[in-house]
């Protein structure tokens, strides 16, 4: 993705504004490693700064798929169901 440079500065600005920083995943229809890997980041800085990062909606299924093959889902940690698929419960 060749905008994620943008997208960081971007969510970063947004941290320097905001203490809830929430991200519109809508109409994604491809992302890559670097995307999942940016948005991971951002979620610990804003926890180890105080803040917050959110998703305005579940991740749509293309995103869904990449967050699968990178195995994050396969892991049914609870932090990481509610922020991607805003799912509470990992049973």
């Amino acid at each position: 993705m060749a905008l994620l440079p943008e997208l960081q500065t971007e969510i970063l600005q947004s941290f320097g504004l905001h203490d809830d920083v929430v991200v519109s995943v809508d109409g994604i229809e491809s992302a890559d490693l670097g995307f999942l890997q940016l948005i991971e980041s951002a979620r610990l800085h804003a926890a180890q700064n105080g803040k917050s990062l959110r998703l305005a909606t579940p991740a749509p299924a293309p995103l869904r798929h990449l967050l699968d093959a990178a195995g994050l889902l396969a892991q049914r940690s609870p932090d990481t169901l509610a922020f991607w698929c805003h799912e509470e419960d990992a049973q």
